[in-house]
């Protein structure tokens, strides 16, 4: 039986510290159907550049926003399924491998999500960083709500059109992963799988504080309980989470 393809979309603003990691990273999984799609999204650095070095489908995204880059990619997507992977994440080779299995076993499932861990703190730090992440998963989960975070998210691209994607006209709003994931639930099985996990840059943790950061999470779990949205800029929303 033929494999099913996934399309890996990395929207990207100003990623050249990043991009080039998680690039080989995506090329390097050893699941045989695949493409990667890297969206650029107005950079002013090198970061098409480098991307260009190192996959063939690079597409420019005018509009500035994480939103209008995600769908972009997901509307030139030719795949199944499709993910949002960030330009500062690293995925280990079976990443995809491991997603695929879990798809396989349920039909209905239209979403797997799951873990991270930081790349560039020390062990200890890193290693309760995750267990904390992967703890407030599972919270989430149980409260009935789903964190598909883009760095570990990969859905059925047919499921994230037939609920309308990322709403544009919720302009680049907090939660946003939160709201979509409930969206998602309402025509299919959304998955958590603990043990796959990615690596991730602790920049925006550093920056914040990780007491800011943990309360973010939180404020972003409570809005979409409360049906609760937050508009603002693009340029706020990339001073603030890096994107």
């Amino acid at each position: 039986m033929e494999s099913p393809k996934y399309s890996l979309i990395v929207p990207a603003y100003n990623e050249e510290k990043y991009i080039e990691g998680c690039l080989q990273s995506l090329v390097s999984q050893n699941y045989p159907s695949y493409e990667i799609i890297v969206v650029n999204n107005n950079s002013t650095d090198r970061t098409e550049e480098i991307a260009k070095g190192l996959v063939d489908k690079v597409l420019f995204e005018p509009r500035k926003g994480y939103i209008h880059a995600t769908n972009r990619g997901a509307r030139e997507a030719h795949g199944k399924y499709i993910s949002f992977c960030d330009a500062d994440s690293i995925y280990p080779p079976n990443w995809l491998e491991k997603v695929n299995r879990k798809f396989e076993k349920n039909p209905e499932i239209i979403v797997v999500y799951g873990p991270t861990f930081f790349s560039d703190y020390n062990f200890f730090v890193n290693n309760m960083a995750g267990i904390a992440h992967s703890l407030f998963l599972i919270y989430s989960k149980l409260r009935g709500l789903n964190v598909t975070a883009g760095y570990n998210t990969v859905m059925d691209r047919a499921s994230y059109f037939k609920v309308g994607g990322y709403d544009e006209d919720i302009y680049n709003s907090i939660g946003i992963d939160l709201e979509l994931g409930k969206r998602l639930r309402s025509v299919g099985k959304v998955k958590l799988n603990s043990a796959n996990f990615v690596l991730t840059s602790s920049r925006r943790f550093k920056e914040d504080g990780i007491f800011n950061a943990i309360h973010y999470h939180i404020e972003m779990c409570n809005n979409v309980r409360k049906e609760k949205t937050q508009s603002i800029s693009y340029e706020e929303y990339n001073r603030e989470y890096g994107r």
